[in-house]
């Protein structure tokens, strides 16, 4: 239908083939009902399944509900009998009832099922270069159609336990120790529905199936000690130490491309037990095999679970600690009863001392680390078909290794968030 307007605000169906001279002009593509495709809607002039009639369709399961847990926590206080001290002992135990579960509904039904129970959604013919023929039994007018429901799998439970020393003879003293776990089936880590489906991880997708979560943090030790003394009159000085020692972020992992066919390169890898295990790219040498296998055989995870797919967040990145410091001087102010103070606080102080101290790394977002390309498989043999002669899988010298852990800068290039550097805040202060 063509419109035209005088104003670009008001528009009117144009009397014939063409607007007046002057006017604003303005094609609408109404989508219209097909006989042929009833479920299906069209635009009449466009070509079903065709690239520029493709649409992408969001939903939301009409019995949607908020995320909501049951929470249960003991606790117990006891004062020591030495400097006042405070022991603390609780254990918090939360379980989900309602949480984000995202599915695509147009993957289209699985086209074969392989030896170890991983579901292909390429052809069999095309088993071996799945990563490009994907969603084959999708439906072709339509891109991503996700649907927001519900899942009621995951829970988290810690245990901490703190000495606590109030502020007596001029210090005071904390220590917690905390242990725990967590699990969630969707870290749910952006605000569009394909996007948390693209930040997760699977061996099929649409599994509604609980696993370390994204937060979970196992092991955590929490310190302070603040010390303070008046060396004149009644002004202030006060040193604080904080410390906070933690386990790395967890990780997956994963294929470089799309192993199974779903159009997301978020697959858990299948880990080779030898060179014969699985199928190779014809661009992989004898050397490359071998340095694959040879890591694998040297990390404690993947050797371990060699003939296995690897899980979700099963793997750490390397323990972070970082300790934060505060200077605080009281001085005189310029009129009795006034008083001056100036405050520095170093965050990060250890990366002060040395740039690799207080430096936490992880694998890139969404917590995935590649270790090979698998690029299908062959339905021959049932073995997995592994590419690392890519420059993603080699270092400096042209030898293999897998996707590199970086420093946590931001989720991605030119988007830095400075929380591995130190810094300092000086703060001046009067009261009168």
């Amino acid at each position: 239908t063509l419109l035209c307007s005088t104003n670009g605000r008001n528009f009117t169906k144009a009397a014939g083939s063409a607007c007046p001279s002057g006017a604003i002009s303005y094609t609408k593509q109404a989508p219209v009902y097909s006989a042929a495709n009833p479920l299906i809607p069209g635009t009449g002039t466009l070509v079903l399944g065709s690239s520029v009639a493709t649409m992408s369709v969001d939903t939301i399961d009409p019995n949607f509900q908020m995320p909501n847990t049951t929470q249960v926590v003991l606790a117990f206080d006891r004062e020591l009998p030495w400097w006042g001290v405070i022991s603390s002992l609780e254990f918090n135990y939360t379980k989900t009832n309602d949480d984000i579960f995202y599915k695509n509904l147009n993957l289209g039904a699985p086209q074969f099922t392989g030896p170890d129970g991983r579901q292909y959604f390429c052809t069999a013919a095309n088993a071996k270069a799945c990563s490009s023929n994907t969603k084959a039994g999708a439906n072709p007018s339509f891109g991503n159609v996700t649907e927001l429901t519900n899942t009621h799998q995951g829970q988290s439970n810690t245990l901490t336990w703190s000495f606590t020393k109030p502020m007596a003879d001029d210090w005071s003293a904390m220590v917690a120790f905390r242990a725990g776990h967590a699990t969630d089936v969707n870290p749910g880590t952006s605000s569009i529905a394909n996007s948390n489906i693209n930040g997760n991880v699977w061996v099929n997708p649409n599994t509604d199936s609980a696993a370390t979560s994204n937060y979970s943090v196992p092991q955590r030790v929490l310190g302070s000690l603040t010390w303070q003394h008046r060396f004149f009159g009644d002004y202030l000085t006060q040193i604080t130490a904080f410390a906070d020692l933690h386990s790395g972020a967890p990780y997956s992992w994963t294929s470089g491309t799309d192993t199974n066919g779903d159009g997301y390169a978020r697959d858990l890898i299948y880990i080779p037990k030898s060179v014969t295990d699985v199928a190779w790219a014809s661009a992989v040498t004898p050397l490359q095999q071998q340095q694959l296998l040879a890591y694998i055989a040297n990390n404690p995870y993947l050797s371990s679970h060699e003939g296995q797919i690897a899980g979700r967040n099963s793997v750490r990145s390397p323990w972070v600690n970082q300790i934060d410091l505060s200077f605080r001087q009281q001085i005189p102010g310029l009129f009795e009863g006034n008083k001056g103070e100036l405050r520095f606080d170093f965050f990060n102080f250890g990366n002060l001392l040395n740039s690799k101290w207080g430096v936490e790394k992880r694998a890139g977002f969404p917590l995935i680390r590649n270790l090979a390309n698998v690029s299908g498989i062959d339905p021959a043999t049932g073995k997995y078909i592994f590419d690392v002669s890519s420059s993603a899988y080699k270092d400096a010298n042209g030898n293999y290794r897998p996707q590199t852990l970086v420093v946590n800068e931001g989720q991605g290039a030119g988007t830095p968030t400075p929380s591995q550097r130190w810094s300092v805040m000086m703060t001046a202060r009067y009261t009168f």
